[in-house]
C-alpha cells in the first residue's frame, strides 16, 4: 500500500466512526462498550495548539461545499491535524475519492443532526445518498441505514411525507436483506408511525405503532414498550 492509499484508508476510517450508526428517533443511540474512541472524542493534550486549516481549504470546506468550519471543528479536527503533519490537503482528495465524500456528507449530516439542525441534516444525508447511489440504484445495508436517519431529519422539518418515502424503502431492505434485525424493523415501524401522524393519518400511524410495539414485546425491548403505549393511547382517544 502506498503512503497515500494509507492516508485515504485513515481519512475514510475517520469519517466512518461518524457515519455507520443508525439514528433511533426513540431512544438516544449508545455506542456499544468496546468501540474505539473516535479521534474527534479524543480531548486535546494540555497546551496543545488546536490545528488549523490553510487558507486555501478553509474556503474549500465553507464556499465550496458550503460546511462551516468552526461549527464542525471537533469533527473536522482530523483532518486539519492530517493536514499539518502529512500535508494531506482534502480539496486535493474530495473530488477523486467518492468513498471520502460520501462517508464525509454523512458524518457531516451527524453532526448537525445532534445540533438539532435538522435542515442541513437532511440536505448532507441527501448528499451522501446521492454518491451511493451514482453509479447503482441497488439497496444496500449502507443506503438502507442513510435513508432511516434522512427520514427522521425530513419529519423533524415538516416533510414527513418525503420521509414516508425513505422509512419505506429502508424497511423494505431490512425485511428482505437485513439479516432479521428486529430492533432496526421495530425502529423504522416506529419512525412511520411517526410520519403519518405527523401528516395527519392517525389509522396509518396506529398501524405502524402497533406493529412496532408488537415487535417491541417480542424482542423484550422495554424502552420501546415504553415509548409506544402512550402514542396508541392518545392516537385512540382521539377517534
Amino acid at each position: 500500500m502506498t503512503n497515500l492509499d494509507t492516508i485515504l484508508s485513515i481519512i475514510v476510517g475517520i469519517l466512518i466512526f461518524g457515519a455507520a450508526v443508525y439514528v433511533f428517533r426513540t431512544r438516544k443511540y449508545e455506542p456499544p462498550p468496546d468501540r474505539e474512541q473516535p479521534p474527534w472524542e479524543v480531548p486535546l493534550q494540555p497546551g496543545k495548539p488546536e490545528p488549523q486549516f490553510s487558507a486555501e481549504d478553509r474556503k474549500f470546506f465553507e464556499e465550496v461545499l458550503g460546511v462551516d468550519v468552526d461549527e464542525h471543528r471537533e469533527f473536522l479536527r482530523p483532518l486539519a491535524e492530517l493536514e499539518e503533519t502529512q500535508g494531506v490537503h482534502f480539496r486535493d482528495l474530495y473530488a477523486t475519492n467518492e468513498d471520502l465524500a460520501r462517508n464525509f456528507w454523512e458524518g457531516v449530516a451527524h453532526s448537525y443532526f445532534e445540533e438539532k439542525h435538522f435542515n442541513q441534516a437532511a440536505e448532507s444525508y441527501l448528499k451522501s445518498l446521492g454518491f451511493h447511489l451514482k453509479h447503482s440504484t441497488e439497496e444496500t445495508a449502507e443506503t438502507a441505514q442513510l435513508r432511516c436517519n434522512l427520514g427522521i431529519a425530513l419529519t423533524e422539518t415538516g416533510r414527513s411525507g418525503e420521509a414516508i418515502h425513505q422509512f419505506e424503502k429502508s424497511l423494505s431492505f431490512n425485511n428482505e436483506h437485513g439479516g432479521n434485525n428486529r430492533e432496526v424493523i421495530a425502529a423504522l415501524l416506529h419512525n412511520l408511525g411517526w410520519a403519518w401522524e405527523t401528516e395527519g393519518d392517525n389509522a396509518k400511524a396506529l398501524d405502524y405503532y402497533g406493529r412496532s410495539l408488537a415487535l417491541c414485546e417480542e424482542i423484550g425491548d422495554e424502552d420501546g414498550v415504553e415509548n409506544l403505549k402512550p402514542k396508541i393511547q392518545a392516537l385512540q382517544h382521539e377517534k
